[in-house]
């Protein structure tokens, strides 16, 4: 796809020297490369999903849709904007690919395509868990069907922020790019200007900030998207766990006995850790902002 325009259909290539020289750069190909394993990513991430999905509420149910669709609209706006707003400034330094609004936009429509597929999927756990708080009456008998849920939950999260992470990843490879590209129109400097003034100063308009703010931008999406359902799973298990070993009739008898039970309990539905103290939801939803961070390592510090 980022190369599609390269030649007509009469075979003439499109490109100019500049862009066809660049191809065989390192910044261009790490670029690329990435775009090419992000791609297949989300390939192998959509039937992934759809595994998990397996038993949860229709994709199109409307209580899931009507908030995923603004979620959604607000990721590809994230996305557009970082492919339009270099074209419409004309900012040279993105000259580097032909066509690259429409390129970056459909790439960024895909990838939130599917980021939002795996949203569904933890909304879809959260209807489920609601539903089982609603009903009451949890017991033992309920532990299999919240441990099911539980797995679910975590691997759509893992899922769904490995993407968003392997995105702002591949971002961070652009705007290495656009940097290698703008570097020789910076004006020259002799050694002796140089030494006194310091390096000159080259404005590829894709400063480290722009970054940070996109693995926030979408590292708080991920949050917004996940905690609900993280407290209705929190709320299903400390019910079914005050069902099995209640503090109501407490005695100085089964004190001993109650409190190993709740421990119990504790530890095989994963309540010790609390609303923010798991660690490894925590990572995922911080992925993208990691994303971010290990993007600027790629050389892309300016």
């Amino acid at each position: 796809m980022i190369l599609w325009d390269y030649e007509d259909w009469s075979g003439a290539r499109d490109w100019t020297n500049a862009q066809e020289h660049f191809l065989l750069t390192g910044p261009f190909l790490l670029w690329a490369t990435l775009i090419c394993s992000q791609t297949a990513a989300w390939a192998v991430a959509w039937r992934l999903l759809a595994k998990e999905r397996e038993g949860l509420e229709p994709l199109w149910e409307r209580r899931l849709v009507v908030p995923g669709l603004v979620l959604w609209l607000a990721a590809v706006g994230g996305a557009w904007a970082g492919a339009w707003g270099p074209a419409h400034a004309h900012w040279d330094s993105y000259e580097y690919l032909d066509h690259r609004v429409i390129k970056i936009g459909i790439l960024g429509l895909i990838g939130a395509t599917v980021a939002m597929y795996g949203v569904l999927g933890i909304w879809a756990v959260y209807r489920r868990l609601k539903q089982m708080f609603d009903d009451g009456g949890l017991g033992l008998k309920d532990v299999p069907r919240y441990l099911v849920l539980q797995a679910k939950l975590r691997l759509l999260l893992l899922i769904v922020g490995s993407l968003l992470g392997l995105t702002i990843l591949t971002v961070g490879a652009e705007r290495n790019a656009v940097t290698a590209w703008a570097e020789p129109s910076c004006p020259s400097t002799t050694p002796l200007q140089t030494f006194v003034l310091g390096p000159a100063h080259c404005d590829a308009h894709f400063p480290a900030e722009y970054m940070l703010i996109y693995g926030f931008f979408f590292t708080v999406l991920l949050a917004f998207a996940y905690f609900p359902a993280q407290l209705a799973l929190l709320s299903v298990g400390r019910r079914i766990r005050d069902s099995v070993a209640s503090l109501a009739d407490l005695t100085p008898v089964n004190l001993v006995g109650r409190r190993a039970e709740r421990e119990a309990l504790d530890e095989l539905l994963d309540l010790k850790l609390g609303t923010f103290g798991d660690f490894r939801a925590g990572l995922a939803i911080l992925t993208p902002l990691i994303g971010s961070l290990t993007g600027l390592l790629l050389g892309t510090s300016s």
